[in-house]
């Protein structure tokens, strides 16, 4: 059976203003992504709807800097047409530099799960336009992560892959979590022992005074 289209809140507008103007090619990829998700899965598939709706969700600021390229005075463009003016358009507005910058300041939150922080490595990664991704937040994990237990294993393993690592990072967080619930299951038992010790000497201080 063929899937059946769906209502959704559209993407937010993308934002181009005197403010947000300098990170407009860093955002674009990101945004044009969610903008095809939404096409998607509203089963939106005729090429001039599909280029209406971009303009439209992209708001006032961005179409008319697609209409002012003067390449669709008969509305012939299609999407992907209107996609790459818009690309060629924000293309200069990059500054890859800054973001691998940034990408390399990174570093893994005290409560953050290794999972969480490769999330966050990834999205940083794909505005540093990187070869290979993978190597890069490898990297970055060995200088940002927070387990210094980690680090050693990562070095000990020759040539030892992203999903390697994920891996030993989700055994170890899992032993520790293991270890957490003994340690406070035998604290609870150890308090709950020491109540039932002080309430019998009670009760047998009672029983002697009578």
């Amino acid at each position: 059976a063929s899937a059946r289209p769906v209502s959704l809140e559209p993407p937010p507008r993308f934002s181009y203003d005197d403010e947000s103007r300098h990170t407009a090619g860093q955002r674009w990829p990101l945004w044009l992504r969610q903008v095809r998700l939404y096409l998607s899965a509203c089963g939106i598939t005729e090429d001039k709807q599909k280029k209406h709706v971009l303009l439209h969700i992209a708001g006032p600021a961005v179409s008319n800097i697609f209409y002012s390229k003067a390449v669709d005075s008969n509305d012939s463009a299609t999407f992907d047409e209107t996609v790459r003016v818009l690309e060629q358009h924000f293309a200069p507005m990059k500054d890859i530099d800054f973001q691998v910058f940034k990408f390399g300041k990174m570093a893994q939150g005290e409560l953050e799960s290794l999972d969480d922080f490769v999330v966050r490595l990834r999205r940083a990664a794909e505005a540093c336009e990187f070869a290979n991704a993978d190597v890069e937040i490898k990297r970055q994990i060995l200088q940002g992560c927070k387990s210094n237990q980690l680090r050693e294993d990562i070095l000990k393993k020759a040539n030892c892959s992203l999903d390697d690592i994920l891996n030993m990072a989700r055994t170890a967080e899992h032993a520790r979590m293991q270890a957490k619930a003994i340690g406070e299951a035998k604290a609870t038992v150890k308090t709950s022992t020491v109540a039932t010790v002080q309430q019998q000497q009670r009760q047998q201080r009672q029983h002697q005074q009578k």
